[in-house]
């Protein structure tokens, strides 16, 4: 598993790449989170990459358009909805 830096000042975040990441989340979750929410694309649900996914936690899966341009503050406006 490689972490890969992505630089934007205070919005800066780490993504984590690589065989078997995905049984990592639950390291990755706050020990006082209830609950999560994974945000994905249809490529990736349909790919089956997220059939072993456990992040400790009860959790729901939500699934925005393909492509960068699904990526906006509307679409997080519409998932909060």
């Amino acid at each position: 598993m490689h972490e890969i830096p992505v630089e934007l000042g205070s919005r800066s975040y780490s993504v984590l790449v690589g065989r078997g990441v995905r049984r990592e989340l639950a390291r990755l979750i706050p020990p006082a989170a209830k609950l999560a929410v994974v945000v994905t694309q249809d490529a990736v649900q349909k790919a089956g990459w997220l059939n072993s996914l456990d992040p400790g936690v009860p959790f729901e899966i939500c699934t925005i358009g393909d492509g960068e341009e699904s990526k906006t503050v509307a679409t997080v406006e519409e998932l909060c909805r």
